[in-house]
C-alpha cells in the first residue's frame, strides 16, 4: 500500500466510527411500529423505544404527559430527550411508581418534568454512578424510606 493511500483510509475509518444511528421516536399518537424510525411510526411508550435502542442511540420524545405504570428503566447507554423540554413533556408516576431509573453508564434523561413518583428511595428518579439527569423539573414525588 502506498503512503498516499494511508491518510484516505484513516479518514474513512474515523468517519465511520463517529456515525450514529437514526433516532428512535416516541409519541402518544404514534402507530407503535418498530423500529420507531419516524413520528408516524413512533412508540407510544418510552420504555418500548429504550428497549429497542442500543448504546449510543437517542430516543426523542414529543410533547405529552406519559402516565407510567412502571418506572422508565434506562438500562442501556442511550440519551432519552424530550423535544421541547420540561414545560411540554411530563413523566407522571401517578403516586404509584418511581418515574425514572438510570442504571447504565452513559444513560441520560434530558428535558422532562418528573412528577407523581413514589418509591422507597428516589421517588422521582434513581440514578447510579455514571448516569445523568439534566434539564429536568423534579416536583411532587415521594420516597417512604428514612
Amino acid at each position: 500500500m502506498s503512503a498516499k493511500r494511508i491518510p484516505v483510509l484513516l479518514a474513512v475509518c474515523m468517519f465511520s466510527i463517529e456515525a450514529y444511528a437514526a433516532p428512535l421516536y416516541v409519541s402518544l399518537s404514534g402507530s407503535h411500529t418498530p423500529p420507531f424510525s419516524s413520528w408516524a411510526t413512533a412508540a407510544t411508550n418510552i420504555q418500548a423505544a429504550i428497549d429497542a435502542a442500543h448504546d449510543g442511540d437517542m430516543v426523542l420524545v414529543t410533547n405529552g404527559t406519559f402516565v407510567l405504570s412502571s418506572a422508565v428503566n434506562v438500562h442501556t447507554g442511550v440519551v432519552v430527550k424530550s423535544v421541547n423540554g420540561p414545560a411540554y413533556t411530563t413523566l407522571n408516576g401517578a403516586g404509584a411508581t418511581r418515574c425514572v431509573n438510570l442504571s447504565r453508564s452513559n444513560a441520560v434523561v434530558d428535558g422532562f418534568t418528573i412528577t407523581g413518583g413514589f418509591s422507597d428511595v428516589g421517588g422521582g428518579a434513581y440514578l447510579t454512578a455514571g448516569t445523568t439527569l439534566k434539564n429536568c423539573m423534579i416536583i411532587d414525588n415521594r420516597a417512604s424510606a428514612m
